[in-house]
C-alpha cells in the first residue's frame, strides 16, 4: 500500500469519529464520504468526495447551502464587517470608472462606468472629452431570465466609430453573446451572436471576425464543451446563422489543428492579409497562418503556414503589410522580428530589437511609429521605433514609475495612450506626443479623483530552498513601525507566466489604515522575470513556485515584519495550487488562508470543461510524468488526517466556468474532516456570481467578508 493510499485510507475510515469526539468542526458541516478508487499507473489513489463533482445533484446543492449559511453567519457577526463594507463603498464611490476601459477611435471616447445607483458597468461615449456624456449601452436592458443579473465584459469599437460590439453574460457564466450597438442611436442592430468572443473589424467597419463553439457543445461531456471553435465573418445588417466560417476546425487541409485549440482572425489598418491564429489551450505560444484578405469570401481560402509553436511566437502586429512577432525562441526575455508580405518567411526574419536585460511586453502600431513596452525588475518602459530606423529604439521616460496595464493606439493618429498605474497610485491616463515628447494627463470629466495610498514599497529578495533569488513586493502606510506582529497577507500566484506586477487596489486601503502589511511574493511560474523564470514553475516543476512562496513567507517572519501568528495567505483560481500547497506543506507557516475560486483538485481538473486547455500549464495524468507532477501539486491530495490546518475561507461562485464549483466544495470537506486545529474551515458560496464577481455590490460584500475573517483570524477581533 503506497503511503498516499494509507493516509487516505485514514481520512476516509477513522478521522470522522474521532472528529466528532472532540468536536472540532460544527457537525452539520460535515460531508459523508462515499469513496472511489482510481488506479493510475500502479498507484490507488481514494478520493472520499467524488460524489461533489456532480455540481447538479440536490445532495451537493444541499452541502453548499449549509455551508454557505454557516460561513454567512460566522462573517456576519462581526461588526467590524459592516464597518469594512462601508469603507469600501464610500471608497469606491469616488472611482466609478472601470480602470483600462477607456478607448479613444476618432474624435470619439468611448469609457465604462457605474453611475449611482446602477449596480453593473454601463459604456458611455462623449464626442470629445468635454462633451456631453451619452450612455450608449446599459446591460440591466437585457431581459434577465431567473433573475440573474447581466454584465458587460468589455467593448469594441468599429474604426468609423459608428458600431460597438458588446459582449454580455449573464450571472458571471461568462457564457458570451455578442450585442452589436448602433452608437448614434443606442439601438441594438442585428440579431445576437451566441457562444462567441470577437476576434477583430474589418478595417472598412462593414463587418468583424469572431470565433464560435458549436450549438450542441452543452450537451456533451464537459471536457468536450469548448472543442472545434470556428472563425466565422459576420458583415453588419446579415443574418449571423448565414455567416460563413473561414478558419478553425476541419476547414481547411492547410491547417492542422486538434479540437481542443482554438483560433482566430485579425488584420490591420492598410493590410491585405489577414491573420488566422491558433493557441494550444493557456499554452504561451501560437501558431500563425495567413491568406489574402480578399479571399475571405472564396469557398476555400488558400491558408499559408507562417510559424508553429515550435517557433516560440507569443503575438503579432500588423503595421500595413509589415508583420511584427514577439518572439521567445532562444530569448527568454523575448526579441521582436519583422516579415514583410506577400510571402513572409520566418527563417529570413529580421531581428529588430534583440534580447535584452529587459522583458519584451506588447508591441502597438501608430501613425508616426511602433510603440513597444518592456519591464525592468516589473517596473515597465516604453521604447519609441520609427520606420526608418527600425533597429534604434529609443526610450522614452515615464510619467509615473510602475507599470502599463494598457496602451491604446490609432494607426492613423500619432503617439499612443498610456495607462499607468503604481502600488500606491490609481490607474491614470496619459497621452504621448511624438511631436514635442510630452506626456499630457488625460481625465474624464466627473472622474477627477486622485485618491491614492500613502504606502512605503519595499521590494526585496528571499532565497528559496534551491537558492533561487525570489522577488518579494512589501507595501505598508507610511510611518508604521515594524515591531515583528503586523497582520500580513502574503499574494501569490505563479501561473501561466502571468506578472503580478505594480497595480493598485483600493480596496486595500482599510487593510492599511488597521496597520496590516500587505505583500506580493513574485513566484516562478510568473512571468515576471522572462520565460525561464515562467517554465521554471510550471508542469513538474511547480513545487518550485510553492517553496518560493514558503521562502517569501519565512522572510516576512525573519525579517521583522510579522509572526506566523499574524501571517496570512492568499491567491485566487490557479494559484490555489500555490497557495494551496504551501498550505498542506507548512501548515504551521500561517495563521489564515484565503482561497477565493481555487484549483484545488489537480488530479482532476482534467476532466472539468475547462480542463483540456489547461494541460499546457499543468500536465495531464495520461502519462506517468504528468500523473506524478499533478499528484505532488495538489493540494486536495495532501490533506493529512489529525493535522493542526489554520483557519481557511475558500469562496466560489456556482457558474463559474474556469474552475468548478466542485473543487472549493471537496477541497472544505476534506479540510473540515482532517483539522484537529479548532480553527474554521470556511466555504462561501455566491449564487449570482462565476469566477469573478460581476457587480459592485458583489465586489464590496466579497471584499468585506475577506477583510472581516482576516481581521477575526489575525487576532484583532474577539473570537
Amino acid at each position: 500500500m503506497s503511503r498516499n493510499v494509507f493516509l487516505n485510507s485514514i481520512l476516509v475510515l477513522v478521522f470522522p469519529l474521532a472528529l466528532s469526539l472532540e468536536a472540532q468542526i460544527p457537525l452539520q458541516l460535515l460531508a459523508f464520504s462515499r469513496p472511489v478508487t482510481n488506479d493510475y499507473f500502479g498507484i490507488e489513489i481514494i478520493d472520499p468526495y467524488r460524489w461533489m463533482e456532480d455540481v447538479g445533484s440536490t445532495e451537493l446543492r444541499d452541502w453548499m447551502k449549509v455551508q454557505s449559511d454557516y460561513a454567512r453567519g460566522r462573517l456576519d457577526d462581526f461588526p467590524v464587517r459592516k464597518q469594512m463594507l462601508q469603507e469600501l463603498r464610500q471608497l469606491d464611490s469616488a472611482l466609478d470608472t472601470f480602470p483600462g476601459a477607456l478607448n479613444h477611435v476618432g474624435s470619439r471616447w468611448f469609457y465604462m462606468r457605474t453611475p449611482p445607483p446602477t449596480d453593473v458597468y454601463q459604456l458611455f461615449m462623449r464626442e470629445d472629452l468635454n462633451g456631453q456624456e451619452k450612455l450608449i449601452f446599459n446591460p440591466q436592458s437585457l431581459k434577465s431570465v431567473g433573475g440573474s443579473h447581466f454584465s458587460l465584459h468589455f467593448y469594441h469599437v468599429a474604426p468609423d466609430a459608428k458600431c460597438v460590439i458588446c459582449p454580455v453574460s449573464q450571472g458571471g457564466s461568462e457564457d458570451i453573446v455578442l450585442r452589436i450597438v448602433d452608437v448614434d442611436t443606442g439601438r441594438l442592430m442585428d440579431q445576437p451572436i451566441e457562444r462567441a468572443a470577437f476576434g477583430s473589424w474589418l478595417p472598412n467597419s462593414r463587418g468583424f471576425f469572431y470565433s464560435q463553439l458549436p450549438a450542441g457543445n452543452k450537451d456533451l461531456p464537459a471536457t468536450a464543451r469548448y472543442v472545434r471553435r470556428r472563425v466565422y465573418l459576420h458583415y453588419l445588417g446579415t443574418n449571423a446563422e448565414t455567416d460563413p466560417p473561414i478558419f478553425g476546425d476541419g476547414l481547411s487541409t492547410n491547417v492542422t489543428m486538434e479540437p481542443t485549440f482554438s483560433s482566430s482572425v485579425g488584420t490591420g489598418w492598410g493590410c491585405s492579409f489577414m491573420i488566422g491564429e491558433v493557441r494550444n489551450g493557456v499554452g504561451p505560444f501560437c501558431e500563425l497562418y495567413f491568406a489574402p484578405l480578399s479571399s475571405c469570401t472564396e469557398p476555400e481560402i488558400p491558408w499559408r503556414r507562417l510559424c508553429g509553436f515550435a517557433d516560440e511566437i507569443q503575438g503579432y502586429a500588423l503595421d500595413g503589410n509589415i508583420l511584427f512577432l514577439r518572439s521567445r525562441r532562444h530569448a527568454p526575455q523575448g526579441q521582436l522580428l519583422t516579415v514583410s508580405f506577400p510571402t513572409p518567411t520566418l527563417s529570413r526574419a529580421k531581428t529588430i530589437l534583440p534580447q535584452r536585460d529587459l522583458v519584451l511586453g506588447s508591441v502597438e502600431i501608430a501613425r508616426d511609429a511602433l510603440y513597444a513596452t518592456m519591464s525592468d525588475s516589473m517596473v515597465a518602459r516604453l521604447f519609441r521605433i520609427t520606420r526608418d530606423a527600425l533597429e534604434q529604439p529609443r526610450e522614452i521616460k515615464l510619467p509615473v514609475i510602475g507599470s502599463v496595464s494598457r496602451v491604446i493606439n490609432d494607426p492613423r493618429q500619432d503617439g499612443v495612450i498610456l495607462a499607468l498605474v503604481s502600488w500606491s497610485e490609481p490607474s491614470a491616463y496619459y497621452r504621448f506626443e511624438s511631436r514635442t515628447g510630452d506626456f499630457t494627463k488625460i481625465t474624464i470629466p466627473g472622474d477627477e479623483s486622485t485618491q491614492s495610498l500613502p504606502l512605503e514599497v519595499k521590494n526585496v529578495t528571499a532565497r528559496s530552498a534551491d537558492g533561487s533569488a525570489v522577488p518579494l513586493t512589501i507595501l505598508f502606510r507610511r510611518g508604521l513601525k515594524l515591531d515583528g506582529h503586523r497582520p500580513t497577507l502574503l499574494f501569490g500566484y505563479g501561473a501561466y507566466g502571468f506578472s503580478q506586477t505594480p497595480g493598485f487596489e483600493l480596496s486595500r486601503e482599510p487593510w492599511f489604515k488597521r496597520d496590516g502589511v500587505y505583500a506580493v511574493a513574485h513566484v516562478r511560474g510568473g512571468g515576471e522575470l522572462g520565460t525561464a523564470w515562467q517554465m521554471a514553475g510550471k508542469g513538474p516543476h511547480k513545487m518550485n513556485g510553492v517553496a518560493d512562496f514558503i521562502a517569501c513567507a519565512e522572510y516576512l517572519v525573519t525579517e521583522g515584519y510579522t509572526s506566523r501568528d499574524k501571517l496570512a495567505a492568499q491567491s485566487i483560481s490557479a494559484g490555489g495550487v500555490l497557495v494551496g500547497r504551501a498550505l498542506t506543506e507548512r501548515p504551521e507557516l500561517f495563521r489564515a488562508v484565503v482561497i477565493e475560486a481555487g484549483a484545488l483538485d489537480a488530479l482532476r481538473f482534467e476532466v472539468t470543461a475547462n480542463g483540456p486547455a489547461n494541460i499546457p500549464e499543468w500536465g495531464s495524468t495520461q502519462s506517468k510524468e504528468g500523473f506524478d507532477a499533478l499528484l505532488k501539486m495538489s493540494p486536495y491530495e495532501h490533506i493529512i488526517t489529525g493535522t493542526q490546518y489554520p483557519a481557511v475561507l475558500l469562496t466560489t461562485g456556482i457558474n463559474d466556468p474556469r474552475v468548478e464549483p466542485w473543487q472549493s466544495c471537496k477541497m472544505a470537506a476534506r479540510l473540515q474532516a482532517a483539522t484537529t486545529s479548532g480553527q474554521p474551515i470556511l466555504l462561501n458560496v455566491n449564487y449570482d456570481d462565476g469566477h469573478f464577481q460581476t457587480t459592485l455590490s458583489s465586489i464590496y460584500e466579497h471584499q468585506a467578508d475577506i477583510w472581516a475573517f482576516l481581521l477575526w483570524q489575525l487576532g484583532e477581533l474577539p473570537k
